[in-house]
């Protein structure tokens, strides 16, 4: 068996054993292999934290079963090491599921992180002591080579200046990354700190009472709240002032609140994807949006979505969505339709037509675009998976648009999953009456991009300078618009017939005389004012 055939064998194996997301079988891949993965899965010898998410089935074993049920449907099993692979969508996923190494390599605990807006417990690796080096800095003056404490201590326990772990500190400064200057703690960390790495980001001046601000990074990279892969790190931005808020919220930059936090192992990117499609997965997802909202949508609903969906394919971008009644399948028609390619998320498996209703339009989908699920064929539809997969339809698109949702809503989980992630939230608004446009409106309050045409999402979405929106064209544009104010007053005056003298107008526009002279002229350039025997009057129209 070559080496290919052996990694998509055991990532098939892998995807059947664990129920949909599984970080800790993903870090154990990531650590080991998928081969070596499924061999230790087989036979047990894995972490707690992996055996929970693969005991119940381990045993299983239909991989050829899986990808004979994928061929017969003209599907097959996309994996991380193909070409196709979305790597830089999903690099998102992987950020926000990725979190402090803990001993068994599985998912955080409890004491591994903090709760929103409390001091990291004591033995967290952010409240740890530097490690013992040879010659131990004094109070200010930090250490090189093996960690250290710079800026001295903090009532409260807390660190005031940098801390860095395993890369060392100079004058309050970690050797990568940012640094914090100023600003004090009680009880907290203020700057940028990192569980097992460098410190990425930093704080300027500021502090935070019983908390933790700035940027926390855990094993990835971020600038200014960015990773490399465009999901936000979490803390917001602070410079020169005091520290987070302890009210958590969001704006349309993304998540926003105090403390460190946590791993988010629901959002954990997939072991592998069935697709069915001709499309290059990779490729359709350069340039995307998604579309989604209630499936109980109203007549107007149905329109945007349709509308939207053509839009976006005209411009050239991919309608991603996950098929469903309403507007999911309303934003697939309207891109369709445009000529444009889609993508559709089940949350069931590949060879299933879900709903049994969009079974035509699920064939459309699949001729020029890709149809993908992250479920073993066979696997019916259960409504947790719905909630599973708009994760990945959140990540695979640049931004994410609402169209009609209630208060509580599978649209509202993904549009909560792409603000985690850092990307754009949009949000349709309808009828106040409507309680299928509530959900819509609270997001536009709490700071969602309020969209009502396909050049605004495109302006959210679209690269940078590209695809800015114009401002919408005013209907019903008046002859007078853009006259001076006087020139106004002067039409104004004007009668419609019996042409007055300078003089009368003068009078009824209280303006002067000369002023009035002035006007008339502009009126005559713009032909709204005549002439007759000395005097003046508006035009006669036929």
């Amino acid at each position: 068996m070559s080496p290919a055939a052996a990694v998509l064998r055991a990532r098939a194996y892998l995807l059947r054993v664990a129920e949909p997301p599984a970080p800790a079988l993903l870090r154990l891949i990531a650590a080991v292999g998928p081969v070596e993965a499924a061999a230790r899965v087989r036979a047990g010898a894995v972490a707690e934290s992996v055996a929970r998410e693969t005991a119940a089935r381990r045993a299983v074993e239909r991989v050829d079963d899986d990808l004979a049920a994928a061929h017969a449907c003209g599907a097959r099993l996309l994996t991380p090491e193909d070409p196709a692979w979305p790597h830089w969508a999903f690099t998102a996923l992987e950020n926000a599921a990725h979190g402090p190494d803990t001993p068994d390599g599985g998912r955080p605990g409890a004491g591994d992180l903090p709760t929103r807006g409390a001091c990291p417990p004591a033995d967290h690796p952010s409240r740890l002591p530097a490690p013992p080096t040879q010659d131990a800095p004094a109070s200010g003056q930090g250490a090189t080579g093996g960690g250290g404490v710079a800026g001295g201590q903090a009532p409260g326990g807390g660190v005031a200046g940098g801390v860095a772990y395993r890369e060392g500190a100079v004058n309050g400064r970690p050797p990568v990354g940012g640094g914090v200057a100023g600003g004090g703690v009680a009880g907290g960390v203020v700057g940028g700190v990192v569980a097992g790495g460098v410190v990425a980001g930093g704080v300027v001046g500021g502090g935070v009472a019983g908390g933790v601000a700035g940027h926390v990074a855990h094993r990835g990279s971020a600038v200014d709240g960015r990773s490399s892969g465009g999901s936000a790190v979490d803390g917001g931005r602070v410079a020169g002032g005091g520290g987070v808020d302890e009210a958590a919220g969001w704006d349309r930059r993304g998540w926003i609140g105090a403390g460190i936090r946590p791993a988010r192992g629901d959002l954990a990117p997939p072991i592998a994807l069935w697709v069915r499609g001709p499309g290059v997965l990779a490729e359709l997802c350069e340039q995307a949006a998604a579309i989604v909202g209630a499936r109980a949508a109203t007549g107007y609903g149905l329109h945007m979505a349709g509308e939207l969906g053509a839009g976006l394919a005209t411009a050239g971008f991919t309608v991603v969505s996950g098929a469903a009644i309403g507007v999911d399948g309303a934003a697939h028609r309207g891109a369709l339709a445009a000529g444009g390619p889609n993508v559709a998320v089940l949350a069931c498996g590949i060879d299933r037509s879900y709903p049994t209703a969009h079974e035509a339009l699920l064939d459309r989908i699949a001729a020029t675009g890709v149809i993908l699920s992250e479920y073993p064929p066979g696997s019916v539809p259960a409504r947790h998976r719905f909630l599973v997969r708009n994760r990945l339809i959140a990540g695979l698109a640049a931004g994410t648009v609402v169209v009609e949702a209630g208060l509580r809503s599978g649209a509202q989980r993904t549009a909560a999953d792409a603000r985690s992630l850092g990307r754009p939230v949009m949000a349709v608004p309808g009828p106040v009456t409507s309680g299928r446009s509530a959900g819509c409106h609270r997001m536009i309050r709490e700071g969602a991009v309020l969209v009502t045409r396909v050049e605004e999402v495109l302006e959210e979405v679209g690269r940078l300078g590209l695809h800015l929106a114009d401002p919408p064209a005013v209907p019903g544009a008046r002859p007078t618009d853009g006259l001076s104010a006087l020139a106004v007053l002067v039409h104004d005056a004007l009668p419609a017939r019996a042409a007055q003298a300078v003089a009368w107008l003068a009078t009824e526009a209280g303006v002067p005389p000369n002023a009035v002279r002035a006007a008339l002229d502009e009126l005559v350039r713009r032909d709204l004012v005549e002439q007759v025997g000395g005097r003046w009057q508006r035009p006669q129209r036929p």
